[in-house]
Formats: structure tokens, sequence, C-alpha cells
């Protein structure tokens, strides 16, 4: 299991007064006097090409995302804290954007990203090409490497993802959240790798950090029902238990449901104590 975050999109219907709006009256009433109509003009249009390459860095993360999406196994396996939009919606505010750059001489040649959602076989290839095109607007950022190490790990590349991640976690630099996202996704690429021992301490450091986040309990339990220590992962799963019972989480339900008796035959439990750890997970009766 890993994680993954996004960047929430704005909502299209709120309108808000435009940011330049002041700054045009100041310098219409202010410096902006020493300057001609033609080097105000420029002004603008330098502001609108920095903040319009930056809405377009977010619509093709936001894109990259999309087509993550639809391999089999990524929704089961990455916690997305925001839904990325249907593929044709962000497409079409690509395109928007793209030729409103251009018209400013900034043109970004996004020819190459899908234009509908795709399918399950393409999914990852629109993924790299988004990502591509998301280092040319904005570098390697924290953000653009945890996206591209998922694609490793999610092509079967997770050697690669990791070495992605372990370069990102040495940016002192990066935001706080940047750097638990990849703490917590690092392990998931060390779980594909059945570096089991490796992933324990990087799970419960990440449990330290942020006690509600269940994505750690799930490959702290992953790495120990591999390692053979059916104690260890007995603690665990009650250790999550208590968690679920104070967040009612559906991903913790949905994991109880149909990964718990997995691992825990891995982990070699006996079948009862199986049940009566399935039994902690069960809503009070009041919950319906």
């Amino acid at each position: 299991m890993s994680e993954t975050s996004m960047s929430p999109q704005p909502d299209p219907q709120r309108r808000t007064p435009s940011p330049f709006l002041g700054e045009a009256l100041g310098y219409l009433a202010g410096e902006g006097r020493r300057h001609t109509a033609e080097q105000l003009l420029e002004q603008l249009r330098t502001r609108f090409r920095v903040a319009g390459r930056e809405k377009l860095a977010d619509l093709v993360y936001e894109m990259a995302k999309a087509c993550l999406r639809e391999l089999p196994d990524f929704s089961v396996r990455t916690l997305l804290r925001a839904e990325p939009r249907a593929p044709e919606v962000i497409s079409g505010e690509l395109a928007t954007l793209s030729d409103c750059l251009r018209s400013a001489g900034d043109g970004a040649d996004l020819s190459a990203l899908s234009r509908r959602r795709p399918e399950q076989d393409a999914a990852l290839s629109d993924a790299r090409k988004c990502l591509d095109a998301l280092a040319s607007l904005e570098g390697a950022s924290g953000r653009r490497q945890l996206a591209c190490a998922l694609a490793h790990v999610h092509a079967g590349e997770p050697a690669q993802g990791e070495a992605v991640l372990r370069e990102l976690l040495l940016r002192a630099h990066e935001a706080p959240e940047i750097l638990r996202l990849a703490e917590v996704n690092l392990a998931f690429a060390l779980l594909r790798q059945e570096k089991f021992a490796h992933v324990v301490p990087l799970a419960r450091a990440a449990q330290a950090r942020d006690p509600q986040d269940p994505v750690p309990w799930f490959n702290l339990l992953a790495a120990q029902s591999e390692l053979g220590d059916p104690a260890a992962f007995e603690d665990s799963v009650r250790g999550l238990a208590a968690l679920q019972a104070r967040v009612r989480s559906p991903l913790v339900a949905a994991w109880a449901q149909h990964d718990l008796s997995m691992l825990a035959g891995i982990a070699r439990l006996p079948a009862e104590r199986v049940a009566a750890l399935r039994r902690l997970f069960e809503p009070p009766e009041d919950d319906g």
C-alpha cells in the first residue's frame, strides 16, 4: 500500500477578483507613470505567463494522476488525498490554457498527452508522458518525483522507484508533507522488492509522524506477515483496530475484509486467532 498526495483543484464555479487588479491600479497611480503603455503591457504578459505555467503544471500533474488511477491495482494500493477529475475534463482545460499561453509567447508542447480516459494497457505510458511534460514545466519537483516513483513501482521497477524516493528524502528544502509521503511510499517500493526487514523501521517512523494515517500500518503488517512474526503481526493488527475504532476509515474496513485473512495466513496465525482479529473491525451494532 502506498499513499500519494495531490493538490486540490480550484472550484470552477467560484469567482474571485483578479489578483492583478490592485497592482495594475497601483502602477497607473504611482511608478507606472514612468513606463510606456507597451512596457506595462509586457510586464502584465510576463506575470500572466508565470501564473499560466503554474496552472498548466497543476493540470498536467492532475492528468498524470488520472492516468495512474486507471492502472488495475492502483486504486487498491494507493490512497489519493484528492481524486483527479475525468481526463476529458482536464484535457479541455489544458487545451484552453495552452492556447492562451501560446498567444502570450510561451508555448508548451502538450500534444503527446492523452485527451481521454486511457485504457488500462496504455495508462502507464500516458502517465509517463504527463510526467515528462511536468518535468519540462517545473523540473524534478517533489510532487513530480512522488508520482514518478509510483509509476516505476507499478511498472515493475521498484528499485528505480526506491532510488527516486531516497534522493527525494535527501532534499532538506522540501515541504514536510512531501517528505512524509516519500517515506511512506519508500516502504511500498521496498515491499515490492521483498526487503521486508527494511520496511518495518520505515513504517514505524511513518506511524510516529502521522498517527492518524492508516497506510503505514498496511506496509508494516505486510512486512511482518512475510517475516513470519505472528506475535508482532497480531499486535499490529490490534493497533490498527484501535485506530479504526477512532477514525472509522472505509480504507481500513476494506483492508480488514479483503487482506487481513490472507496476511494472517502468511504469518501462520491459527484460524481461531484470525477470526478473533476480524471481529475487532466489525462496527458497533448501533452503527448498523
